[in-house]
């Protein structure tokens, strides 16, 4: 198993890093919300949504940046080079 997924990486970074980032998300995003009296989850919580929500704002700038954008988040929404 692991063999397989270190070729998956070497073979296909992208789809790789792609179903990687999928996967982690969808992860993060299922983590159940702290309640008030939660002590390190609450830190634990707040910590992985930042860091995942940075890794996602740098995603999103790069594709639009590589469609076009002049700016880092311009938009985020995906479009075809020369639509307005």
């Amino acid at each position: 198993m692991i063999n397989w997924l270190v070729s998956l990486y070497q073979n296909n970074p992208i789809l790789a890093t792609t179903i990687t980032y999928l996967f982690v998300s969808s992860a993060v995003g299922a983590l159940p919300s702290p309640t008030s009296n939660t002590g390190f989850y609450r830190f634990f919580f707040d910590f992985i949504h930042t860091f995942t929500g940075g890794i996602a704002r740098v995603v999103a700038s790069r594709n639009a940046l590589t469609n076009g954008s002049t700016t880092p988040v311009e938009n985020t929404q995906w479009k075809p080079k020369g639509a307005k």
